[in-house]
């Protein structure tokens, strides 16, 4: 894991020891931390950070910070500042911000500690945060496929060529989360088809299951291979509040005579841009967080 140490003596002071408020300007924990008295001692920002991506903890205290140093053991992330013992106020409030990662997705608690002259001492233990796992798009010129997964594992190994050559990221991603698993299906390199298939759809999962059992291997299906990750099901193509419509496109290829292939967005330009060469539009097929 990365950190980048990033102290921002924003604040920050407090003329005396029974002041009520300070102002924050409009930092990047301006919101996060609020005004005294403080909504949080500690807060994560974004407040649910994307898997892959750089994040900030922001930490209020009255210290004067020379440093900060981040640790991921498990699943807990500390987070100790270095106080100097340096004090130009009576009661001087500092707003520390500490760039950190990338995680992986998952659940993860998060531990503030300042070290300072005497006895490392908590600001907040145990506080539980959300680091969304990405769903990310991948694209081979060569194929004309899109490729999704929500592990960043196989993400890498796809950088790194396991799955052939060819194969880059697109650069749309949309967030895993939501009520339902998401059924991944492989065709086969031969007799195909030689493409991955995505459905929230609980009905059309079982029936590509039961097809997939009553269909020789000898003879073109859809096989089942995960539950990749989670989303929420649209009704009548309408997603609820908090999510975002997810797109599905297909290439028609069984009428064309080549391996059927679809893609899977959010983005609904990259959608019309696989339209105007023919693939047919499917309209919102799932809903992902925000």
């Amino acid at each position: 894991m990365h950190t980048k140490t990033i102290i921002f003596i924003l604040m920050l002071l407090i003329m005396s020891s029974n002041a009520k408020a300070f102002t924050l300007d409009s930092h990047i924990c301006a919101d996060a931390v609020g005004s005294y008295p403080f909504r949080a001692l500690v807060a994560v920002v974004p407040s649910e950070p994307l898997e892959g991506e750089k994040f900030t903890v922001c930490i209020v205290d009255a210290v004067y910070p020379s440093g900060v140093t981040a640790s991921l053991v498990g699943d807990h992330l500390s987070i100790v500042v270095r106080d100097d013992g340096f004090s130009w106020s009576p009661n001087p409030i500092i707003v520390v911000g500490e760039e950190v990662g990338p995680l992986v997705g998952g659940k993860y608690l998060l531990d503030a500690y300042i070290d300072g002259s005497g006895p490392i001492r908590p600001v907040a233990t145990g506080i539980p945060f959300t680091v969304a796992p990405k769903v990310v798009e991948f694209y081979n010129a060569s194929l004309d496929h899109y490729f999704l997964t929500s592990s960043a594992a196989e993400a890498s190994a796809i950088d790194g060529g396991s799955a052939g050559v060819g194969w880059i990221r697109t650069g749309n991603t949309f967030k895993s989360g939501g009520s339902t698993g998401v059924c991944r299906f492989y065709g086969s390199v031969s007799p195909g088809p030689n493409s991955h298939f995505y459905t929230v759809d609980a009905n059309e999962c079982n029936f590509l299951k039961q097809l997939q059992a009553s269909t020789p291997a000898t003879r073109k299906r859809w096989n089942f291979e995960s539950l990749d990750f989670f989303s929420t099901p649209p009704v009548n193509s309408a997603c609820p509040s908090g999510t975002v419509p997810v797109y599905r496109a297909y290439n028609n290829g069984y009428a064309h005579g080549v391996d059927s292939s679809h893609r899977i967005t959010s983005s609904f330009s990259a959608i019309m841009e696989v339209a105007v060469r023919g693939w047919i539009n499917e309209g919102v097929v799932m809903c992902a967080p925000n």
